[in-house]
């Protein structure tokens, strides 16, 4: 038993030995996956805890695409959000947003530690339905000691070992969001090595804020953005009055249209319009959905918005982030990172009660048009109280360098506001280049080709252009839904019930497209429509309406083919002048109604135009895995 016991104690005192650092090369290998015959895989191992006080191995899995010629010693290293975010699987959408900084520099994306094919964390506490305190308490319980090392400052010392690993003398780091994090850590401890930054929707060093005040202080001017250069006449004179009204009633109440077509009573609390706010961030059509969305619930009319929230929220709500995220990984480093308000070694319900208090010691103001409880929905307090922490409050990275940086902020970025992207700027030396009508993720969202532009100068001779300022957004914002025919003005040449049926079918095709653009986005198949019958999105992108009733009493049925030219729909309802249309994709419209041949030609899209609608939405392809904080 003595000699048993001797051997246990020299096996521990060597598994507490300093861990060496990551092997001398990496062994690249043609990648197999199809697409990715032009880059190379590698795997890098790093120590769990380079203390080797907890024993443990992170294998890094590496995809690299070599430089098109005359490689140099300096490779471009890719950083996903999340945290949480893989980062491999994105590799050759960052290579072509990215292609001015590849001339002569290699392209290296890896899973950060945790994430991905980087021994990912698990949880199965995450996948019960028990309160957040016992999913925090069963996860870190769960993942045990290694909790304490999936922070900020352990990607760091990873990419070191990748860049020495791999041969590199230098990097260009391009993160997005949590991933601008960590390249500003990388380049505060290793600034020697960073020969220069691109910085995709800023996350501060320090940050994110817990309590989001940031966001919160943002998103005033945010709803007045959506709805800037009379872009909602005839919508809404104030979408900051709308979400006033609506936070004073407390809950939205009405019937709404699930996606099955089925018609249902729900409530939606009026502390999750931040949430909504938020939704835009990655999804245009939401953002474009909105404006009108509060108009009519601030009138009386749910509808249009509890169909959004069903949308947004997928009749879900937890505050862990569930697309392309570990969610194991995002719970343990925003709980062991971030800089909660409370004592780490209090009690969960002593860290309620202090986190309680600094919410009620922020001025209400700071939170407006939204008020304290909003702000503690959106707080990511509820997430961590009861994580126990395994490892030493955060700290920042010190000053960070004077290194070339590209600063990329969407302006109507509610995750990661302007405001944080001009602080971070400012501390570079940088200048930021702010992206209109552009939500999180700017290389990913941004149809006016500024945040590309703004990528070539930079690598072609360090300039930071900024935005033209006549972009438009690429989804308006839609028209608030008529409550009756008579809400709707006949269309031009076209009197009565059948003018009016003309134009509330052009109302309920644009709002048909928008909302089918926002289900693709988030992978739906499928969403209500705003009074009766569901709008389909089909494999290949054709848009089927269902029996779809916008303006009451007019139902629309029939499919927008994503390739062709017409699309023919047959009108129906107690109210509607019934019949056939054929539309064109130019807009024209022919076919009868209530017997009365149509034929009318196509003109710019207004409050009472026939069919204007929105641009081909269905263009929007954002990066796979990029759309987390």
């Amino acid at each position: 038993m003595r000699r048993r016991l001797l051997l246990a104690a020299t096996v521990v005192a060597a598994l507490a030995l300093p861990v060496a650092p990551a092997q001398a090369e990496v062994a690249w290998t043609p990648c197999t996956e199809q697409g990715y015959e032009a880059f190379q895989c590698g795997r890098v191992g790093v120590p769990l805890d380079r203390s080797g006080g907890v024993p443990g191995a992170i294998d890094l899995a590496v995809r690299r695409l070599p430089a098109p010629s005359n490689p140099s010693r300096t490779a471009v290293v890719f950083l996903s959000g999340g945290p949480g975010q893989a980062a491999t699987g994105s590799a050759r959408q960052i290579a072509e947003a990215l292609a001015p900084a590849f001339g002569t520099r290699d392209l290296l994306a890896f899973d950060q530690r945790g994430t991905g094919a980087s021994s990912p964390l698990q949880c199965a506490a995450l996948r019960t339905e028990e309160s957040s305190r016992r999913v925090a308490e069963g996860c870190a319980n769960e993942i045990g000691p290694r909790r304490a090392f999936f922070r900020t400052a352990d990607s760091v010392a990873d990419i070191e070992d990748l860049r020495a690993a791999a041969g590199y003398e230098r990097l260009v780091l391009y993160g997005i969001s949590y991933g601008t994090k960590v390249a500003q850590h990388y380049a505060a401890r290793f600034p020697e090595r960073v020969e220069s930054l691109v910085l995709d929707s800023v996350v501060t060093p320090e940050g994110p804020d817990p309590l989001r005040r940031s966001s919160f202080a943002a998103s005033g001017r945010i709803l007045d953005e959506l709805c800037g250069g009379r872009r909602c006449r005839g919508i809404t004179p104030s979408p900051v009055a709308d979400v006033r009204r609506l936070m004073a009633r407390g809950a939205i109440r009405g019937r709404y249209v699930d996606p099955r077509g089925r018609i249902r009573r729900g409530s939606l609390p009026s502390r999750l319009l931040f949430d909504l706010l938020q939704s835009g961030d990655t999804n245009p059509a939401y953002r474009a959905l909105l404006p009108g969305a509060l108009r009519s619930a601030a009138l009386g009319d749910e509808a249009p918005l509890l169909r959004l929230a069903v949308s947004t929220f997928g009749g879900g709500g937890s505050q862990v982030p569930s697309s392309g995220i570990n969610q194991a990984l995002y719970l343990t480093t925003v709980c062991e990172e971030l800089p909660f308000p409370w004592d780490r070694a209090a009690s969960p319900d002593q860290r309620l009660e202090q986190a309680t208090a600094a919410l009620n010691g922020v001025p209400a103001s700071a939170f407006a048009p939204f008020n304290r409880a909003a702000a503690a929905e959106a707080s990511l307090v509820g997430l961590c109280f009861a994580w126990p922490n395994a490892s030493p409050p955060p700290q920042g990275p010190g000053p960070l360098p004077r290194v070339p940086a590209l600063v990329l902020s969407g302006a109507t970025d509610v995750r990661t506001p302007v405001e944080d992207a001009r602080s971070v700027a400012e501390r570079l030396g940088a200048t930021p280049v702010v992206v209109p009508h552009t939500g999180h993720s700017v290389l990913g969202s941004d149809f006016s080709g500024c945040a590309r532009a703004a990528v070539a100068a930079f690598f072609r001779d360090g300039s930071t252009p900024a935005c033209p300022a006549d972009i438009e957004p690429f989804v308006h914002p839609t028209r608030r839904p008529p409550r009756s025919l008579r809400g709707v003005a006949p269309a031009r040449r076209y009197k009565g019930r059948v003018g009016r049926t003309l134009n509330a079918v052009a109302l309920t095709r644009e709002d048909a497209l928008v909302a089918a653009l926002g289900a693709e986005l988030d992978g739906a198949t499928r969403i209500g429509g705003v009074r009766r019958g569901t709008i389909l999105v089909r494999t290949g992108g054709d848009v089927v309406l269902r029996g779809v009733e916008l303006v009451p009493g007019v139902r629309v049925t029939g499919r927008f083919p994503k390739q062709g030219s017409r699309a023919r729909l047959r009108i129906t309802g107690r109210a509607a002048a019934r019949g056939r249309l054929t539309l064109t994709r130019a807009g024209g419209v022919t076919g009868t109604l209530d017997g009365r041949r149509i034929r009318a030609r196509p003109r710019a899209a207004t409050a009472t135009g026939p069919f204007g609608g929105p641009p081909d939405a269905r263009r929007v392809v954002p990066f796979p895995g990029l759309q987390a904080g």
